[in-house]
């Protein structure tokens, strides 16, 4: 198993990047460099429920929401299907937002994995491309509008 995670300062307030990146907000990365689009199962914001992204190769990857605190802007979440063929098995991700003061914070993805087909080491690198792209993402939505 590994653990592989990336953290970052936003310059925007942490209310913002988390309207961005929460459980429900991710799908504002539709139409994005790596995620197509996003839908999501009824009902749509508890613990139990189900989203599936659609990657820019058009393969679908379901992800089940674990644990979701909106206070502290946090949420645990697995993949149940992996139809993008990401090497890895027993995926399971967190993320969180802090704030900064008003008007900046820290965004921190990390995730458990067993690498299948390539080292730990390329699966860090090529998981870590990925959410960087992501991130870079909400960073342009975020600092455009604060």
């Amino acid at each position: 198993m590994s653990i592989v995670g990336l953290a970052t300062r936003i310059e925007a307030p942490a209310r913002a990047v988390w309207d961005h990146i929460s459980w429900e907000g991710m799908q504002c990365l539709a139409g994005g460099r790596l995620i197509q689009r996003v839908e999501f199962a009824e009902p749509r914001n508890q613990v139990g429920s189900l989203k599936t992204y659609y990657t820019c190769t058009g393969l679908p990857v379901v992800v089940k929401l674990l644990e979701l605190d909106e206070a502290a802007m946090m949420y645990r979440y697995r993949i149940v299907d992996d139809g993008s063929a990401l090497p890895g098995t027993d995926y399971v991700g967190c993320l969180r937002v802090t704030p900064c003061g008003p008007q900046a914070c820290h965004l921190k993805i990390e995730v458990s994995v067993t690498p299948i087909g390539v080292t730990e080491e390329e699966f860090k690198r090529l998981w870590t491309e990925m959410e960087w792209i992501n991130v870079n993402d909400v960073r342009k939505l975020v600092e455009r509008r604060s």
